[in-house]
């Protein structure tokens, strides 16, 4: 046997070693290439499906999780709120119009110093008794009685009285009696209420 047909024989048997079939069969070959490129296919499509399935499973989870984080901070707020006590659920004491009157003119006025008062001190309600003269002076002013005191706010019932009274002289005359058909001094009794002077 010649060089070129050991040759021939070597490359034969290499190819029955390596497709286990005749190197002459070139059928076979072409298709174990296709199937292993469907396999290799097929697995890179089994694989993406199930990343994008964990995927959506942990977005999920993240989501529940924000969903319930967020009711945890609702809850939180909704408890804080209601310890803060609601002065404006409270009901308010009818104002009459004389008092209206004078506490518009000490707001407009700017004649009111708010003093610095503890908690609930600003619905301390001063009842004033005061004398005007024929042109709205003040001649006199005392504080008769008070309303709203609590237990809170007690002790800053005198430093409210006297912020009453010292916006009270501050705006006088009193334009609402300037010119009025009186002889001589009046007597007037109203209601300071400091959430209406400044």
């Amino acid at each position: 046997m010649t060089s070129r047909g050991w040759l021939s024989s070597i490359y034969a048997l290499a190819a029955i070693a390596w497709l286990g079939e005749p190197i002459g069969s070139s059928a076979q070959p072409a298709a174990s290439v296709k199937d292993y490129e469907a396999e290799a296919l097929r697995e890179y499509r089994a694989q993406k499906a199930e990343a994008e399935a964990q995927r959506r499973i942990e977005s999920a989870r993240e989501a529940k999780r924000r969903a319930a984080l967020q009711r945890g901070q609702s809850s939180s707020s909704s408890a804080a709120a209601s310890d803060v006590p609601r002065l404006s659920n409270q009901a308010e004491p009818k104002i009459d119009p004389l008092s209206m009157q004078v506490m518009k003119q000490i707001r407009s006025g700017f004649c009111y110093v708010i003093p610095s008062g503890g908690a609930d001190a600003a619905r301390i309600i001063s009842v004033i008794q005061m004398k005007l003269d024929a042109n709205g002076e003040v001649l006199q002013a005392s504080v008769i009685k008070n309303e709203g005191i609590t237990d809170i706010n007690q002790p800053y019932v005198l430093q409210m009285n006297d912020a009453a009274l010292r916006a009270l002289q501050r705006c006088s005359p009193l334009k609402l009696f300037r010119g009025a058909d009186t002889e001589g001094s009046a007597d007037f009794v109203f209601s300071f209420y400091p959430r209406l002077a400044g």
